[in-house]
Order: structure tokens, then sequence, then C-alpha cells
């Protein structure tokens, strides 16, 4: 009994007929692997009560996608460095007055692969910027 020869041309044919499948596979992966976050505050606490402010997408890493996110970049790395959760975010030290106007931070998405879902009221808007850092701060840089 012989056995079956396996020829250059045969490997490197075989190769060639997989390689568009694993490059379509791989961009697939891209696609519906990415990380993404929709992100938006509210002023006032509690379902009822909020009025919408300042929303937008953020795809992360910062692939130019996030429209009206003036901090998308560094919201992208607060969010990788916290593994998409928002509640990991470390938290930046400062002073933020003592004035209670609440506003609700809520966002859903993607991150790696898993549903992510946050959603929290704080006291004022420098509260909600010390925890979450850039994610939801919609401040627009000074020009200079």
């Amino acid at each position: 009994m012989s056995k079956p020869r396996t020829t250059a041309a045969g490997v490197l044919a075989l190769l060639a007929l997989a390689a568009p499948a694993t490059a379509a596979t791989a961009a697939h992966a891209r696609t519906t692997s990415a990380n993404w976050l929709n992100v938006a505050v509210f002023t006032g606490s509690g379902d009822r009560e909020l009025i919408g402010r300042d929303s937008a997408t953020l795809h992360c890493p910062d692939d130019g996608l996030a429209t009206g996110h003036p901090h998308a970049a560094q919201a992208c790395r607060d969010l990788a460095a916290a593994d998409g959760d928002v509640a990991r975010i470390a938290h930046r030290d400062g002073m933020c007055p003592m004035i209670y106007s609440a506003v609700t931070a809520k966002a859903y998405g993607t991150w790696n692969g898993r549903h992510v879902e946050y959603g929290k009221t704080f006291a004022n808007d420098c509260v909600m910027k010390a925890q979450t850092r850039a994610v939801f701060d919609f401040s627009v840089p000074a020009a200079g």
C-alpha cells in the first residue's frame, strides 16, 4: 500500500484557498468584538426626572468614529485601564463644591465581547467627573 504524498503545490493551493476565509474571519472578529459604549449625562435623578443633556458613542480604541465627545481618546484610555467597567475607573483627587445639582450618568455597550451597563446619580458635575474621569466629561477644551 502506498502512502499519500503531499506536494508543495498542493499545500500552497490549500493555503491560497484558506487565506480569504481567514481574512474574512479576522475582519468579522474585529467588527464583532470592538469595544464601544453609548454614554450619556442627564440633569436630575430618578428615571422620571431626567433631562437629557449630553451623549456620544465611544469606539475604543478611539478610531475617530466617536461623535460629540470632546475627550474620546482619553475616555477610551480610562475605560481600557478599568477593563470597560466605569465603576472601576480610578477616582481623581480634588475638591468639589458642596452644591447639590444632581446629574445622572448612564452607559451601555460591549467591552471585550461582554455586555456592559452603568448608571449612577452624582451630587454634581464635579463629583461625576472626579469618579468617572473623561468618560462623561463633555466640557469643551479651552482654545489656546
